[in-house]
């Protein structure tokens, strides 16, 4: 998948300020539309023009705006940080788990950041960007009953068909 159509696909899934507004009044909470908007844009990405040949993982992190924001509960770098000589380091799970590429085999992989153990997540990045729409889909629906994306059950059995691991999927799904 290329970046910038992951843009467009999850800023489609992401909730409107009428449905941000719904939500907090559901709750018994009233806010104003500014602060609606600013909610708003918690869920949404800008696209930049940069350089495309970075890779599809440098450019998610150089061309987005996901440095330092979160999907689901992931929580994104503004850059990448290598560690060791095998693991470039894009994000953060639960401050126990960094998300990482193997740079050996390009496989995406949870990094325990104390006891440097690693566990395969899926074979690829596009594969993970993949899980990034449907974790955003999932949250979306339960916060602001934002329709599920098209297809959300086959492309999650999809997900697992392809070997994303089913124990991440879980953890991840259910935080």
């Amino acid at each position: 998948m290329k970046i910038k159509s992951f843009v467009e696909s999850l800023n489609a899934i992401s909730p409107t300020i009428d449905q941000v507004e719904q939500a907090s009044w559901s709750k018994g909470d009233i806010i104003t539309a500014e602060l609606a908007e600013t909610i708003r844009g918690f869920y949404v990405l800008e696209y930049m023009d940069g350089d495309k040949l970075l890779g599809s993982l440098d450019e998610f992190i150089n061309n987005t705006s996901i440095g330092n924001g979160e999907i689901g509960c992931i929580n994104f770098f503004s850059e990448i940080v290598v560690k060791g000589s095998t693991y470039r380091c894009f994000a953060n799970f639960n401050d126990h788990y960094d998300v990482c590429q193997d740079i050996t085999d390009r496989k995406i992989k949870y990094l325990d950041v104390d006891t440097f153990e690693a566990e395969v997540v899926c074979g690829d990045f596009e594969t993970f960007l993949e899980f990034l729409l449907l974790l955003a889909s999932y949250n979306n629906n339960i916060m602001f009953s934002v329709p599920l994306i098209q297809d959300y059950d086959s492309r999650l059995k999809k997900l697992v068909s392809a070997g994303f691991s089913v124990k991440w999927l879980r953890m991840l799904m259910l935080q």
